[in-house]
């Protein structure tokens, strides 16, 4: 009777020890499965910046192109419409009829130049000096508000991204050792199934402590990430 007595502490101590292994398993198998999770956005975020890095390039380019077509454009403009003054100047003081009314043609000629090259500018650019009054390409204001426009539309800036990345898989790396935290813990709990008598109670409190600090780190891991 005695003997039997002596074996029932030690039964329910296995009891709850396997109570105590399971909880852990389930625990470990939670955060094994957000390890893979943060890894997995991790991933995700690369390739969204590596996306909008390319994005960035592309949309560089493309507004660059067009701002140097604009400029190319407004600058033929201005090179005709200044011929176009100088012929009539020219047209003015020239003593022959024949003489001017060929100076006259050549500028009307070079006017319809400079329209035809004006047809192509973004007009919505066009600014005047206000110190002389000369018209302008405002060619920050166009790069500005086509990236802005770009924007709107698709990622352009891939920090963002990248630092999304960086946070996930720091926080991978962390949920990663709190499994090894865990592993420990059930190295313990198991341990304590098997000790002596005295030596159970010791491994059993270890590997308590160690669960609820692991389980509590995970906690803190998944609310300030």
């Amino acid at each position: 009777m005695a003997e039997r007595n002596a074996t029932k502490p030690r039964a329910r101590f296995k009891t709850v020890i396997s109570i105590l292994i399971a909880a852990v398993t389930v625990v470990g198998t939670f955060i094994t499965w957000r390890v893979s999770v943060a890894a997995g956005r991790a991933d995700s975020a690369d390739a969204e910046g590596l996306a909008a890095a390319l994005n960035s390039v592309n949309v560089s380019i493309s507004v660059s192109t067009y701002l140097s077509n604009n400029l190319n454009f407004f600058i033929a403009c201005r090179q005709h419409l200044l011929a176009a003054e100088l012929l009539d100047k020219q047209a003015q003081v020239s003593s022959g009829a024949a003489r001017r009314s060929l100076l006259r043609e050549s500028a009307r000629l070079e006017r319809n130049l400079a329209a035809t090259k004006r047809k192509y500018i973004d007009a919505d650019y066009l600014e005047f000096d206000p110190s002389d009054g000369r018209e302008y390409f405002d060619g920050n204001r166009y790069w500005e508000a086509q990236l802005a426009s770009e924007r709107a539309v698709k990622p352009l800036d891939e920090k963002p991204f990248f630092d999304r990345a960086d946070r996930l898989r720091k926080k991978s790396r962390e949920l990663a050792a709190v499994t090894a935290a865990l592993g420990a813990t059930l190295f313990l709990f198991v341990a304590a199934a098997v000790a002596r008598r005295r030596l159970r109670y010791y491994f059993a409190a270890a590997a308590t402590l160690v669960f609820v600090l692991s389980s509590t780190a995970a906690v803190l891991v998944e609310v300030y990430h």
